[in-house]
C-alpha cells in the first residue's frame, strides 16, 4: 500500500479523535488532567509496539530533542484540550492545520527539502482557510479558543519537526510509546491530576479507549512514513483529512451550526491548498 493511501487512512482516524477529545471535554476538569490521561491511555496501546522492531539511541543528543519534543507536543495536547473546552471541535481542526504551513517551513528552511511554486501557493490558500475563520461581521475576532488552538498548531507543527530528527536514531514502534509515555509523567504530578482522571475515565471509557486507539495506531503510521519521507510533503497529506473528518461530522453530529458559512469556505479552500501542496 502506498505511502499516499495509508496517510489518508491514518489523517481519517485521527480526524475522528477531534470530535471524541471534544465530546469528552468538560470544563469542570482541567486541561493537565485531559492530557495525562489520554497520554497514558495511548501509552497503554501503544505498549505492544516495544516488541515491533525496538531501537532506542544512545546518543545523549537525540535524547535532548527527544525532551524538547515532549514538553512542546505536551503544550500542544494541552491547549488542545483548552481550545475544546471554549470553542467549536470544527474550528480547532481547521486553525490546527496551519501547523501544515509550519513543519513545511521548518522542513524547507532548516531541512533544506525541495518546494515548487505550487506548493507555495498550496500554502497560501491552508493559511488562508483559517483566516476565514477569524472574519466575523467585517472585522477580525479570534476568540479565547482560537488562540489555544493557534498555539496548539505552532507547537504541533515544531514537534513535527523534531520528530523527523528523532526517527534517524529511534524505532517509529519505540517512538510511538516513549513519546506519550513522557507526556504522561510530564503532567502526572499533581495528585488532583489523578482524581480528575478517574473521574474523567469512568465518566467516558468508550470514548477515551477509543480515542486512544485510533490516535496510536494513526500515529503510528505517520511516524513510520515520516521517517522514510520529506516533512513538507507527507504532512500535508497526513493533515489533509484530518480537519475535514471533524468539521463535517461536527456538523452532522454535534450540531455545530455557528459559522456555517465560514467552515464550508474553509474546508473548500483547505482542500485546494492540499490539492496544491501535492503537486
Amino acid at each position: 500500500m502506498s505511502h499516499q493511501i495509508l496517510l489518508i487512512l491514518a489523517s481519517i482516524a485521527i480526524g475522528f479523535t477531534y470530535l471524541l477529545n471534544k465530546k469528552i471535554t468538560d470544563m469542570k476538569y482541567s486541561a493537565s488532567s485531559y492530557t495525562a490521561l489520554r497520554s497514558l491511555t495511548n501509552s497503554i496501546f501503544a505498549l505492544p509496539l516495544l516488541f515491533i522492531h525496538p531501537h532506542i539511541s544512545m546518543s545523549p543528543f537525540y535524547w535532548f530533542i527527544v525532551v524538547i519534543s515532549v514538553s512542546v507536543y505536551g503544550l500542544s495536547v494541552y491547549c488542545s484540550f483548552k481550545a475544546y473546552q471554549n470553542t467549536d471541535a470544527s474550528v480547532v481542526s481547521i486553525i490546527h492545520k496551519i501547523n501544515v504551513v509550519i513543519s513545511v517551513i521548518l522542513g524547507i528552511f532548516l531541512l533544506h527539502e525541495s518546494y515548487s511554486l505550487a506548493r507555495y501557493f498550496g500554502l497560501f490558500l491552508t493559511l488562508g482557510s483559517g483566516v476565514i475563520l477569524a472574519y466575523d461581521k467585517k472585522r477580525f475576532s479570534v476568540t479565547t479558543g482560537m488562540w489555544f488552538a493557534l498555539l496548539m498548531a505552532t507547537t504541533s507543527g515544531i514537534a513535527g519537526y523534531l520528530d523527523k530528527i528523532i526517527l534517524n536514531d529511534f524505532s517509529p514502534y519505540t517512538y510511538a510509546f516513549i513519546n506519550p509515555f513522557l507526556v504522561f509523567l510530564l503532567f502526572a504530578i499533581k495528585q488532583s491530576t489523578f482524581d480528575e482522571m478517574k473521574f474523567i475515565l469512568y465518566k467516558h471509557p468508550v470514548n477515551i479507549v477509543l480515542n486512544s486507539l485510533l490516535a496510536v495506531c494513526s500515529w503510528l503510521i505517520f511516524l513510520i512514513v515520516l521517517q522514510k519521507t520529506n516533512i513538507s510533503q507527507t504532512v500535508p497529506i497526513y493533515k489533509s483529512l484530518s480537519y475535514v473528518t471533524p468539521v463535517v461530522f461536527g456538523i452532522l453530529l454535534l450540531h455545530e451550526w455557528s459559522q456555517l458559512l465560514q467552515k464550508v469556505l474553509g474546508v473548500i479552500m483547505g482542500i485546494a491548498g492540499i490539492i496544491f501542496l501535492y503537486r
